[in-house]
Parts: C-alpha cells; structure tokens; sequence
C-alpha cells in the first residue's frame, strides 16, 4: 500500500504525509532532520514493507508541505500536535517512533506528550538542542576547519564571536528582500554543515542525494525555503526550554528505546548521547565506532536496521 495525502491544519499549513508498506505491519513514524530537510526517497529503504507499515510526513513549510518555507504558526508544539494528528487519522493506536537528528528531538518531545501512543523509539544522531550544541555546531567546530569557518562568518561584523551573533546574521540575511543575499547566505550555511558532514564521511552513498550549491534556480528556492525554516527553529531554540526533553525523559522509562550513535559524529557529538543514555537508563545505546552523522553512512544504516529487527521482535513477542 502506498498512499500520498495532505494533512490540512486549521492554521494554514497543509502537511504532505505519504504511507508504505503493510496495513498490518508494525506502524512507525519517520521523523525527518532539519530543522527543514523533509523526508526524501532514501528514507524509505530502512523498512521492510512486509513487516512496516511506515508512515513519513514532511514538516510543516518543509519538502512538499504548504506552503513551502512558512515561518507563521511554526514551531514545535505544532509539529507534535500534526504527528498525533496523523495517527488519529491514519487510525493507528501505537507506533514506533524513529528519528534522526533534528528528528530525534522531535521524537523525544512528541513521546514526552503522548507516551501511551509510543511503542517504541529508535533515535540516531542524538540532538537535544541545547545551548551547548548549537556553541559547538557554531563555534567550537572550527577548530577542526577553520579556513571553512572564515568563510562562514566572514561578513559578520563583530569583534567577539558567539553563536546568537551567528544566527542573528543568518536569519536577517536568509530572510531578507534581497534575493540573491539571501540565496547566498543559504548557500553558506549549507556549505559550512557539508564541510563538517564531510570531515567524517566522502563518500556519496547510492541513493543519497548530494547537495550542489551551484545547482538551478528551481534548487536555489528548495534550499532558501529549507533554510528559512531551519534558521527560524535557531533563532527561537528549537521552540524548546534549555534541558527540557532531559527533565521530562522519566515518562518514557516503560518504551523500549534505542540509541544510534556515530562515534566520529560532528554535527550532533557523542556527548548527548551518553548523557541522554544516563539519563534514561533503560535505553540501549549502539556506539558505531568510526562513524559520523549520516543516517546512510553504511554502519549507520547497518545499526538502523538491525535495531528496526529488535524491536520487531519484542513488540510481535510482546516484551
């Protein structure tokens, strides 16, 4: 079964949601990174449609949601309310819930207001979007490529470097009248999170989409449209209070949750991880050892799936 619908909310957005698989398969929930990116192809592959039935939505002003790029009534409240929203209507009672990066804080959140609708979680690429991690995405990253960062920050004029500098330039920029500042600015920012994927992983794999900064204008208004949404999330910490998935986690002691964590990760560092597992100590966590951020970075994926295979196993065997 494969089914491409839109989720209409009453506040203006109309969310693009595409089932696969079998009916009456184990119902999951993928949650795309970003904030922005939307769910691709690729995406797909991690789930045997025999035993899945998979669900993917492309979040609010992301991928093929309407309309594109919309800041208004956009936040993470409202992306959980159009998760539980989705479930109600695809009459699914319990899903696992899986999410990388971004989607990972997402997961988290979404769990911590509906845990008795969770089955299961499957997070990778941990990402609780904390002042911590944003100072290091932003700032402490150059010290492995400086020459990329100068470039990065090179039209901010400020004498002390800080991260809300940082997005305050990229947010004013991005959301600019002036076209090409703004395409430009996008483009930048998208360049300086390839240079640091690119620290860890070379190597495009099949059905991986590359990014191109010198693509068509049609590619220019898909990045300008992903990175509005991905520099208003920063510029109003992700909608989140600092600690708050990490204060709330103890609701979600009862679901069987499962860690992926590249150990070589630079966008989303192993510290989280180990902090979020000490936290919730009935998770399991996989350290992928020589491993970055890539969801479809082969030990990522391997991990993925055979963690997709255990909790098959528990739910079909009820433990």
């Amino acid at each position: 079964m494969n089914t491409r619908k839109y989720l209409e909310s009453s506040d203006g957005h109309s969310v693009y949601y595409e089932s696969n698989g079998n009916e009456n398969g184990i119902p999951v929930v993928f949650l795309h990174g970003g904030p922005g990116s939307g769910c691709s192809e690729s995406s797909k592959n991690f789930f045997d449609k025999q035993k899945w039935f998979s669900v993917f939505f492309d979040q609010r002003g992301c991928g093929l949601s309407k309309p594109s790029g919309e800041t208004k009534n956009n936040n993470t409240e409202n992306l959980v309310k159009d998760i539980e929203m989705l479930r109600e209507v695809l009459g699914i009672k319990k899903w696992v819930v899986f999410g990388g990066s971004w989607g990972s804080t997402l997961a988290l959140k979404y769990a911590c207001e509906y845990p008795q609708n969770v089955s299961a979680l499957i997070l990778r690429g941990i990402f609780l979007a904390s002042s911590n991690e944003i100072d290091w995405f932003l700032l402490e990253l150059r010290r492995f490529i400086p020459k990329n960062w100068k470039s990065f920050v090179q039209n901010i004029n400020i004498e002390n470097y800080n991260s809300s500098a940082i997005i305050d330039y990229y947010y004013n920029a991005i959301f600019s009248n002036n076209r090409e500042k703004a395409i430009t600015a996008a483009n930048s920012w998208r360049a300086w999170e390839e240079a640091a994927m690119r620290l860890t992983h070379n190597i495009e794999q099949p059905g991986e989409k590359k990014s191109n900064i010198n693509d068509s204008l049609q590619n220019d208004d898909k990045i300008l449209s992903s990175m509005k949404i991905h520099l208003h999330y920063l510029q109003n910490n992700c909608f989140l209070k600092e600690n708050e998935l990490m204060n709330k986690v103890q609701v979600l002691k009862t679901i069987p949750t499962y860690m992926i964590q590249g150990q070589l990760d630079t966008i989303c560092p192993p510290e989280t991880a180990e902090t979020l597992h000490e936290k919730m100590t009935w998770s399991v966590i996989n350290r992928v050892r020589g491993a970055g951020h890539g969801a479809y970075e082969q030990p990522i994926k391997k991990a993925l799936i055979e963690a997709l295979k255990v909790v098959e196993g528990k739910l079909k065997n009820g433990t």
